[in-house]
């Protein structure tokens, strides 16, 4: 027998979507399912609950303990789902089960794989109606990728197994998928995965996210909000059309706006009003900061009312971030005092500054969240926050330039990640920093993967004159050069590498800190480890080292001599934990 264990968030419509695919593609019912659920004051559950009673609705309390018993309550074989996934062809449900139980070596059966995605491993192998290969040994992505919560079913024991083998607490969806696919030969012993020989039954259509811990690629194109979708899904009776969209075809798993169709409305599209604000916006800006101020002064009394009398699709987010960018400008909007990225690596060279440097993954550990790379911890949040309101002469500490000011064109992942997560965090920022503080630009070291225009040679040139006639001691994680053909420390007179674990490395601070008091204080200490490296550069700093935390600079000039063309995927490739 099989349970299904359905994750969702502020997505009613979507998971009505999931449930009725579900349905129809398979002969599962209502009551093999378990549902997951959490949602804001906004967001109305009700109509979908009513629709599908007989399946099993858990609000969540406690994410960890909702899980467990869930699992603990599931059949021998389990199907996790997201509610951005929708069914496009029937589900080989009994086929899959009965491989699982003659066929010990295979680890899950994948629904969300098929023929028509691309590319395929070369050494997959048929047998009678599905193919299966050994994960571990392929490149392909998404093939190489056993560990995944859209569509694939497991046993109830692997899952169990696995869940044992991590000794800590697990707070969404995303970090239960992430923490153990990022290592999955740790947990992972089986080595096969199989799908079926035929098209795959089931795609992640990618229109909005309704988290601020993964940087999930998401097209933001279509007016898609959770709140306009709540809206019309209540009270106008819109939804998906699963029919309409198993039709569309598809050589990826994750699919964008043009599949998102709506029963007897077509796309989903941005509305005029919508348009004609961001063309007023781009309008006003050029008027000049005195006429902005003004605008601004309106829009801080107004906006709020403008919103929650509009009803046209996505304007309220549509406002949110015009005001946000407007303000942005002003003189009068609150801010760190950052200098920028030129300006940053200019003052480092010329005082031999050390650098500590504090982005989102920092700013949510020290706001009690963990991140994929670094469980929470007390101690490591209080070192942060008083790193992050430090004055100390040549330790410079970062924050992210482009937080708080305009500057050059950024890439579009990094835009929508700017009017979010950024947008709903920055006066918690504000408020845990020094006010009175001069900051350096953190983005500084990943200008590649941050900007869509920028003088690239200049800059990469101006970073190498750090590294120049000195003798480096680099400290970074196990496995962040394995992939890297473009070293750019290879001006540096001598290079030593010093290896620390990729994930949860403050655990091991205090060998890593009496490992580094054994170098010279005439070599650059260079880390790359997350936010213990904040922790390292600022405590090596202290004592009257040159200690410098340079985040991803390494994978940016990689990416950058190999011409990679940005786009969501790479970039969410570039911040994957190494």
């Amino acid at each position: 027998m099989i349970s299904v264990i359905v994750f969702t968030k502020d997505r009613p419509m979507q998971l009505d979507a999931y449930l009725e695919g579900l349905m129809y593609y398979s002969n599962l019912n209502e009551r093999q399912i378990s549902i997951i659920y959490k949602k804001n004051k906004k967001i109305n559950y009700k109509k979908v609950i009513e629709k599908y009673s007989n399946c099993n609705w858990v609000y969540e309390d406690n994410f960890y303990k909702d899980l467990i018993k869930a699992i603990d309550q599931s059949e021998e074989f389990i199907i996790f789902g997201c509610d951005d996934v929708v069914f496009k062809n029937n589900l080989p449900i009994e086929y899959a089960e009965n491989l699982l139980k003659k066929n010990r070596e295979i680890f899950g059966f994948s629904f969300r794989l098929g023929k028509n995605i691309k590319p395929i491993p070369n050494s997959v192998v048929k047998i009678d109606r599905h193919i299966e290969w050994e994960w571990a040994d392929v490149t392909e992505a998404h093939y190489n990728y056993p560990w995944e919560l859209d569509c694939t079913l497991y046993r109830k024991g692997d899952i169990q197994n696995i869940l044992n083998s991590f000794d800590g607490n697990i707070t969404n969806p995303n970090y239960l998928e992430s923490i153990f696919a990022d290592n999955p030969r740790k947990f992972i012993k089986r080595p096969k995965l199989a799908c079926k020989n035929d098209e795959n039954q089931s795609i992640v259509i990618t229109v909005n996210r309704v988290q601020d811990t993964h940087l999930n690629p998401v097209d933001s194109s279509e007016s898609t909000s959770i709140e306009y979708l709540d809206y019309i899904y209540n009270k106008k009776n819109k939804k998906l059309d699963i029919r309409k969209i198993s039709k569309l075809k598809n050589n990826k798993i994750h699919v964008g706006g043009e599949y998102f169709i709506l029963e007897g409305g077509g796309f989903i599209k941005s509305s005029n009003q919508a348009k004609n604000i961001k063309i007023f916006y781009r309008k006003i800006i050029r008027l000049g900061k005195n006429i902005i101020k003004n605008i601004i002064f309106l829009i801080k009394n107004d906006i709020n009312e403008i919103a929650r009398n509009a009803s046209k699709e996505n304007l309220n987010s549509m406002l949110d971030s015009l005001r946000f960018e407007m303000t942005a400008s002003s003189n009068e909007s609150k801010r760190l005092k950052i200098k920028n990225a030129s300006d940053s690596i200019e003052e480092i060279i010329r005082k031999k500054a050390s650098f500590c440097r504090f982005g989102d993954g920092e700013f949510m550990l020290m706001l009690g969240s963990s991140i994929p790379f670094q469980s929470y911890s007390e101690k490591l949040a209080l070192r942060l926050k008083d790193i992050f309101k430090s004055s100390i002469d040549n330790i410079f500490i970062g924050a992210p330039h482009f937080y708080f000011y305009d500057g050059p064109p950024l890439r579009n992942m990094q835009k929508y990640f700017l009017r979010t997560w950024v947008s709903k965090n920055r006066n918690l920022i504000c408020d845990m920093a020094n006010i009175d503080n001069q900051y350096y630009d953190t983005a500084s070291t990943q200008l590649y993967a941050l900007y869509d225009d920028y003088n690239f040679p200049t800059y990469f040139s101006k970073i190498k004159q750090l590294f120049m006639g000195r003798d480096l001691i680099v400290i970074c994680g196990e496995t962040i050069f394995n992939d890297i053909e473009h070293n750019i420390f290879d001006s540096a007179d001598s290079i030593k590498y010093v290896h620390a674990p990729s994930k949860d490395a403050f655990a091991n601070y205090d060998s890593l800190l009496s490992e580094a008091l054994n170098f010279d204080k005439n070599s650059l200490i260079i880390i790359i480890l997350g936010p213990t490296a904040t922790i390292l550069a600022f405590d090596l700093a202290s004592i009257g080292y040159q200690a410098v935390d340079f985040g991803h600079i390494a994978k940016d000039y990689d990416f950058y001599k190999k011409g990679i063309s940005h786009n969501s995927e790479t970039i969410s490739e570039f911040y994957k934990a190494d």
